[in-house]
C-alpha cells in the first residue's frame, strides 16, 4: 500500500485497502501511506486513503503530519484536500514548525496563501 501511495496508484491503493491492507502500516522510517502520498503530490491517493479512514493528523518520528509534509513541498492540491477533510494546521513538528511555517521554509507562497 505504501508503494502504491508513493507512486500515485490510487486504483491499486483502493483495491489493496478493500482487500484488507492495513491503512496505517508504516514503512521503515515511520511514514504511513498517507504521508507518502502527501510527499509525492498524489491528491487522488490521499482522497482514497481518507475515504477509508486514514489518520489525517498522524505524526511521523520528527512530528510532521501529512499536511506539514505537503505544505513544505508545495503540493497545493494535497494541502487543499487535507484541509477540506479536517487536517489540523496547528500541529507543529519537533522543532516547533507548523504547516504554515513549513510552507515559508520551503518557499511555497501559494500554499502559504491557502493556509492563511
Amino acid at each position: 500500500l505504501y508503494i502504491a501511495s508513493e507512486h500515485g496508484r490510487a486504483e491499486v491503493a483502493e483495491l489493496l485497502v478493500m482487500h484488507g491492507a492495513n491503512i496505517e502500516t508504516p514503512e521503515v522510517r515511520g511514514w504511513t501511506p498517507l504521508m507518502a502520498a502527501a510527499w509525492k503530490d498524489h491528491s487522488d491517493v490521499i482522497k482514497v486513503l481518507l475515504k477509508h479512514g486514514a489518520a489525517i493528523d498522524k505524526r511521523q518520528d520528527d512530528g510532521a503530519t501529512p499536511l506539514w509534509i505537503a505544505s513544505e513541498h508545495g503540493h497545493l492540491e494535497c494541502v487543499r484536500v487535507l484541509l477540506e477533510h479536517g487536517a489540523d494546521m496547528e500541529i507543529a513538528d519537533k522543532t516547533g514548525w507548523t504547516p504554515l511555517t513549513a510552507s515559508v521554509k520551503g518557499g511555497r507562497a501559494d500554499v502559504l496563501k491557502l493556509l492563511l
